[in-house]
């Protein structure tokens, strides 16, 4: 914003609507069917790397894109930018006579799943049902990453994962 010139500044207005327009993208970039397969796919290796060889204690650093992937892998939809230090942690629990199970909280809130948490092989199940409805026909990752592949996709509509991620506007 300028004090001196009047010729080539921004008002105040024109700044809100610059904000208003980039936060309009970044909803609809969660809601985007191509953007939820880019990040699943960004996301798979590491999804399962952390799921099936829960430690006591890792720490990971990424930039807010990295965690971005991440949740939209999760089929997470933020209706906000991520913030500066922001943080996704990952849960494990081991609860009586039964096997290790884990929940996601996005700066301390409960993430995925809805309600409760998944055991390895449950999230397994889901992360295979997730690539089906994504990647539907792909027999692998490999296969889902084909360009020739990926091309025929473009207009397939696809099931929704609700049943295991947030709700659209459940932080902000």
């Amino acid at each position: 914003m300028c004090k001196n010139q009047t010729k080539h500044c921004l008002k105040q207005t024109d700044y809100q609507k610059f904000l208003n327009l980039s936060l309009e993208n970044y909803k609809n970039r969660h809601a985007d069917l191509n953007f939820q397969r880019v990040a699943f796919l960004n996301s798979i290796e590491f999804l399962k790397n952390v799921t099936e060889n829960p430690e006591n204690f890792r720490i990971f650093s990424g930039h807010d894109i990295t965690l971005d992937a991440i949740l939209g892998g999760l089929g997470v939809k933020l209706d906000a930018r991520i913030p500066f230090a922001s943080r996704i942690v990952f849960e494990f629990w081991q609860f009586v006579d039964s096997e290790i199970s884990f929940r996601v909280l996005y700066n301390g809130k409960h993430v995925f799943p809805i309600s409760g948490f998944f055991t390895s092989d449950q999230f397994s199940n889901f992360l295979e049902m997730r690539f089906q409805e994504l990647f539907p026909g792909a027999e692998s990752v490999g296969m889902a990453c084909d360009l020739e592949f990926s091309g025929q996709l473009f207009d397939q509509p696809v099931a929704s994962t609700q049943l295991y991620t947030t709700q659209p506007g459940g932080f902000g």
